[in-house]
């Protein structure tokens, strides 16, 4: 009701300031017709209203005479037209100034009751657009309620009144699309009406005033021109509007049912042979874009200025900016298909691409993200992807197991069973480190002064990986100590004469004796 209110009070005040222009254009033409009739160039246009001429050409000099009252039998005149005034005048009228300001009230008083003899004939104009302007405000307001409410009850006209537009068992176009619909129309009926009211009410305004009369004509004409075009330009494009809402209509049904059998695929009520999950909703983008694709081409010739220069300039820029400025995206964009399709990981997988080791979040046509295990999400394009070695730890990481693998380096005097077993004791009591298939202990290598051992384990959780290898070298740690065994790589600088063999004492013979220094003395 504020905004209501507030609207006709702004509507009422736009008319009282339209009503006293056309006063101001019929009185003050009317005085300036009278009073310099002499020196105005008036040419009156058909009809009894003042011509615009009349009320705007005005010379200086008879606009100045307006003011003046006719002189007096006995006053001394004065010459406005020249500019020029007779000295014995000038001096008359400075030995007299009471007289002086009685001929001004005198000019002032007789222009007060000019003015109120020339707008007397209007005082039956100003009543019947007072009246005009309130029949206006209350029908504004009438058409604002009776709108306001049609849409207030549209709401539950549709759960009532509103059906389903359905072939057998499809929904076509369900209820609330139908009263979007509707809402749309009502809303655009709403402000057509509201523009033509204010129109007639314009006209009708103008046209009651005599000054004012071609103001009425020049909008009549003026809006008579631009609905001619409007309606003529729209006729002529009704036949390429029907082409391209069939085109719009069948790409639309088309994409529909691109997403029900993605949607039957996607779930599993739909199968194909050979068609993996994972390339469902993919193709569908792909295939959905292609058709869009498609339906852009067929109904751009059927635009308005199609043809037209700037149209053609306009598409030759966008031609010109993507093929020079989109070469490192459409590289990127086929290495995302390609990927799509070969089907290195998925979304979730633990990978590795380069340096960047992290859980897969998000794969596009343009961009494959990566979140490592320290929480930093990493973009990484998909042509890098392409071209770059990258390790999957989760592609069978749920059936056959990821192998976990770690190495230490022992010398020679430790016992290889000895160092199996504990390395062994350790896998198994890491936690999430599988019992089945048992872990495995490899010889890497027989260095110099020491061995190489690597331990291997299954996990199932390859997100964990972190976590576990951490704990693994905790146990094997732990395990050594215990041992007495010291985790090193020990270097020697040995002199076979004196020194006891680190070769381990179960595979030395029962007699075997340290040898002894050899040392000869020579005289010289």
């Amino acid at each position: 009701m504020r905004v209501t209110s507030k609207k006709s009070l702004y509507i009422g005040f736009f008319g009282i300031f339209l009503v006293l222009q056309c006063l101001i254009f019929c009185c003050f033409g009317q005085v300036l017709e009278q009073k310099s009739s002499e020196s105005i160039q008036h040419k009156p246009l058909k009809g009894s209203h003042t011509s615009i001429s009349s009320v705007f050409s005005v010379d200086p000099e008879p606009m100045q005479d307006i003011f003046k009252a006719p002189p007096e039998e006995n006053e001394p005149k004065v010459n406005m037209v020249e500019e020029s005034l007779d000295v014995q005048t000038v001096e008359t009228l400075s030995e007299k100034p009471l007289e002086e300001t009685n001929l001004i009230f005198s000019r002032l008083q007789s222009q007060w009751t000019q003015i109120l003899q020339t707008w007397e004939p209007h005082a039956l104009d100003v009543l019947y657009a007072l009246l005009l302007l309130l029949a206006f405000n209350r029908l504004w307001r009438w058409l604002n309620a009776f709108f306001g409410k049609l849409l207030t009850g549209l709401s539950q006209w549709q759960q009532q009144y509103i059906p389903n537009i359905q072939a057998g068992k499809l929904v076509l176009v369900p209820p609330e699309r139908i009263e979007v619909l509707l809402r749309t129309l009502i809303q655009v009926t709403h402000l057509l009406l509201n523009l033509t009211l204010v129109l007639v009410v314009m006209t009708v305004l103008f046209g009651i005033f005599p000054a004012t009369q071609w103001l009425a004509k020049t909008l009549l004409n003026q809006v008579f021109n631009l609905a001619g075009f409007i309606l003529g330009s729209f006729w002529q494009f009704v036949p390429n509007m029907l082409t391209i809402v069939f085109v719009c209509i069948i790409a639309n049904y088309l994409l529909k049912g691109l997403r029900y059998v993605a949607i039957a695929l996607a779930t599993g009520r739909l199968t194909i042979n050979g068609f993996h999950r994972e390339w469902v909703f993919p193709t569908y983008k792909l295939v959905r874009f292609v058709v869009l694709v498609l339906a852009f081409v067929m109904v751009v010739p059927y635009l308005p200025g199609y043809n037209s220069p700037a149209f053609n300039a306009v598409g030759v820029f966008f031609g010109v900016l993507i093929t020079f400025g989109s070469t490192s995206a459409v590289a990127n964009i086929i290495a995302g298909i390609v990927l799509v399709y070969m089907r290195p990981f998925k979304v979730g997988d633990r990978v590795e691409v380069g340096d960047t080791t992290g859980d897969v979040m998000e794969m596009s046509l343009l961009v494959t993200r990566i979140r490592t295990i320290k929480n930093v999400e990493i973009t990484v394009p998909n042509a890098l992807i392409l071209s770059s070695p990258m390790m999957n730890y989760s592609s069978a990481a749920q059936t056959k197991g990821l192998i976990l693998h770690t190495g230490v380096t022992i010398g020679y005097d430790v016992p290889w069973p000895k160092v199996h077993e504990l390395l062994m004791n350790a896998a198994k009591a890491t936690q999430e480190i599988e019992a089945t298939p048992e872990p495995f202990v490899l010889q890497r290598s027989l260095d110099d002064f020491y061995v190489s051992y690597e331990i291997n384990a299954y996990t199932l959780q390859s997100s964990n990986m972190s976590q576990i290898y951490s704990e693994l070298h905790q146990h094997i740690q732990d395990q050594f100590n215990a041992a007495g065994i010291e985790i090193l790589s020990p270097h020697y600088g040995a002199l076979r004469d004196g020194n006891e063999t680190t070769t381990p004492k179960q595979h030395r013979s029962a007699d075997y004796n340290p040898p002894f220094f050899r040392v000869s003395r020579t005289q010289i």
